[in-house]
């Protein structure tokens, strides 16, 4: 987790939780509770991810494209735990 020093600033709080995101950080060491909307994850991201974690199919289509159960199984774990914890954007 890093961590980002000025509370007050939050467009550049919402510049750095979407590179932390980017590279696979989970969240802040604090965070207000307004700023939690920023770590949910997308109606269609968490879809994505429960039908890889679930697939019983090693390839299958999903949405048009091709998905690779084996390979993309870390990152849907990923992205179902973020859906746990902070919830799913409406």
């Amino acid at each position: 987790m890093s961590n980002f020093p000025c509370f007050k600033d939050v467009d550049g709080f919402k510049k750095d939780v979407l590179r932390d995101l980017k590279e696979g950080l989970f969240s802040k060491t604090i965070i207000h509770p307004s700023q939690i909307k920023l770590y949910k994850v997308t109606k269609e991201e968490y879809e994505e991810a429960q039908q890889i974690c679930e697939s019983a199919h090693a390839i299958f289509s999903q949405n048009g494209k091709m998905a690779e159960q084996t390979t993309m199984f870390p990152h849907a774990k990923y992205i179902t735990g973020r859906a746990e914890v902070y919830g799913v954007k409406q």
